[in-house]
This record gives C-alpha cells, structure tokens and sequence, in this order.
C-alpha cells in the first residue's frame, strides 16, 4: 500500500466522500449527515487524502447497503481527549436508528467483527469482507484500527481515528 502524507483539510474529503455517495443514498431513501464536532483549525492535518477518502467511502457505501429507506448515517467527527488530545481525529459512522437494518443480521456482524479482529487477514472466496479488510489495514496505517460495534437494539456503527500528523510511509 502506498501511503502518500501531505496537507490536506479534512473537511474536503469528508464533502467529496459524502457528496460521491449522495445520490446511491437517495435512491434509496437513506440522508447522510456530516456531524463535525471540532474546531476547523483541527481538521487541517498532514496524512493521506486518497486513504482516508477511500475508507470513508467504503464505510459510507456498506452502511447504504445495510440500511432501509428512511434511514440516516451520521458521520462524526471529534478530537480525541486527554494525553492525545489535538493528536488524533476521532471518525464514527452510526446508523440514526437501530430499526432499519433490512436483511443485515448478526451473523453478519460475527463475520465482520472476525474479519476485523482476524490476525490471518482471512477474507471468504467470494470476495465479502475484502472493502473491509482493507479498510482495516488502512485504518492502521492512517491512524487506529477500525471498530465496528453492532448490538440488537442500538445503532450499527464503524469508529477509527485518524493521525492528524501521520508520519508512517508507504509499506
């Protein structure tokens, strides 16, 4: 993977990801809702734009995927606190409401969370899991391992964070 850290605003990409997956999630009822909780000052950052913009778009696209029509996905942004405050951007897609998951089940939710936390990297045949794999490594290199957390009764969601000063190069 080539990781490629230069300034960038992060507030672009999250616009460009979202606005590039506007009208999958009309079409099917779904509002994206940007939610960015941090001082703009904060959101301009040295890491790599493509990555972090590939991601996004990945988590964005499967939670469309996830969801029934007249459903929301909030994409929040926040500075991480404590002893890592200003260092990190916390990143987390959530479903608004855990009602409108259509055919998505929690053996689903197995799967992802073994893909994620699978030190083999095992991804099926098929080709499911191989977006989040990927994302996953990725999510590594820009920042934090990507978290997914999926309960009956509360919201779906994807969470990382990002370095807002990346210094790791390509692998």
């Amino acid at each position: 993977l080539n990781i490629k850290n230069e300034k960038m605003n992060f507030q672009h990409v999250i616009h460009d990801s979202m606005s590039s997956l506007q009208r999958k999630a009309s079409l099917k009822g779904i509002k994206l809702i940007p939610n960015v909780k941090v001082d703009k000052s904060l959101l301009v950052m040295i890491n790599d734009p493509i990555r972090i913009r590939q991601i996004l778009q990945y988590l964005v696209s499967t939670m469309i995927k996830i969801l029934t029509e007249n459903s929301a996905v909030i994409l929040t942004i926040m500075a991480m606190g404590g002893k890592n405050n200003g260092k990190y951007l916390h990143v987390e897609l959530k479903e608004e409401s855990p009602r409108n998951r259509g055919e998505f089940t929690f053996e689903m939710a197995q799967t992802m969370n073994e893909i994620l936390t699978n030190k083999e990297s095992m991804v099926s045949t098929e080709g499911s899991g191989l977006g989040l794999h990927l994302s996953n490594s990725l999510c590594k290199l820009i920042g934090r391992r990507l978290k997914f957390q999926a309960k009956e009764d509360e919201p779906l969601s994807f969470s990382f964070q990002i370095r807002r000063n990346n210094r790791r190069q390509d692998t």
